[in-house]
């Protein structure tokens, strides 16, 4: 048997493209030792393959990226993303970077084309010389991306932070970690936990594991640990609100209407020295009276902290939040009262 009719099938379909940043195109660079292959790239994803030379820390390897703005408003260069695991980046020794500055504007119906370079990270295996990736350029709203760098390392952190605060066994997990930090005639001990580089290596896991991962964000190739202390205190001077501890080993003394204030820094601590300020961000969170659910108050602050040992001794392992002070010179409990006010 066989067929002799012409099946033909008409119609039309409208492309509608997006109304944001997106790659056109990609190629490799060459006259460099490395190359670098794409895979396919989408919106502004970009899927390659790189082989460096084995045992030659110089090696390097380029692709230019063109993208273009179909959006109705300026969009500028936010951060390079990517995670580092075996399905979408499976060699840290080998790092990434651009060459575009931070908030590079793109004007609406304009194209831009950067490079992205590949090369050896510091003290790498040189004979490990592959590099699988995707890898993701972030362009937002120009109005949307704070002028402040450092900022946006940390405000991913607070979402995370909520989230946890809200999920009962996380809320415990933090919590009990902190009554066991509790040691007698320091009543301190029992109101922070922290994953700074003098903590206790079981609160380090302990915030590590919770966090997930959000504590560390990749901003142009090279990666930013966000270094955290969570401390409970009364912030809003009032006891109805927050939650209530209580620590003690021969008595018991309660303290009430807590909030939870997380501090991060992506200052390398160990950097400066005892007594020094670094920039710590801060940002407040409390729950109603009967209340079940936490919530932030106010902003995420921006300010500065003394440097200082982790148990409150002398050092340059971590920062003292009783000596935070916003830019504005205020104290913690003073933002939070102009916004209760």
């Amino acid at each position: 048997a066989s067929t002799s009719d012409i099946l033909v099938v008409q119609g039309s379909t409208d492309l509608t493209l997006p109304k944001s940043v997106y790659i056109t195109n990609v190629f490799p660079v060459p006259h460099f030792s490395g190359t670098v292959v794409s895979n396919g790239f989408a919106h502004t994803v970009l899927n390659s393959k790189t082989t460096l030379v084995k045992n030659d820390a110089t090696s390097t390897a380029v692709i230019s990226v063109t993208v273009y703005n179909n959006a109705d408003e300026v969009y500028g260069y936010n951060a390079t993303k990517y995670t580092l695991d075996e399905a979408v980046y499976d060699n840290a020794n080998i790092a990434v970077k651009t060459n575009l500055d931070f908030r590079t504007p793109i004007d609406p119906g304009e194209s831009l084309s950067f490079d992205v370079e590949f090369s050896y990270a510091e003290g790498a295996d040189l004979t490990d010389n592959v590099l699988n990736s995707i890898l993701t350029f972030e362009f937002l709203p120009i109005s949307d991306i704070s002028i402040n760098e450092e900022e946006i390392v940390v405000k991913g952190t607070l979402d995370k932070f909520l989230e946890i605060l809200n999920d009962p066994t996380d809320y415990a997990t933090i919590t009990n970690a902190m009554d066991a930090n509790y040691q007698t005639f320091n009543p301190n001990h029992a109101s922070y936990i922290g994953n700074v580089i003098g903590a206790q290596s079981d609160d380090t896991e302990i915030i590590e594991t919770l966090f997930d991962g959000s504590l560390t964000l990749n901003i142009n190739g090279k990666d930013e640990l966000v270094t955290t202390l969570i401390k409970r205190e009364n912030v809003d001077n009032n006891e109805r609100t927050g939650d209530d501890y209580s620590y003690g080993r021969w008595w018991s003394t309660t303290v009430r209407g807590c909030e939870m204030t997380i501090y991060l820094t992506n200052e390398t601590i160990g950097n400066y020295k005892d007594g020094d300020l670094i920039v710590v961000y801060a940002a407040v969170f409390t729950k109603d009276a009967n209340g079940t659910q936490w919530y932030q108050i106010g902003d995420m602050y921006e300010g500065t902290a003394e440097v200082i040992g982790y148990d409150g001794s002398g050092g340059n392992d971590s920062f003292t939040t009783d000596t935070w002070k916003s830019v504005n010179g205020k104290t913690i409990k003073q933002e939070i009262a102009a916004v209760r006010s």
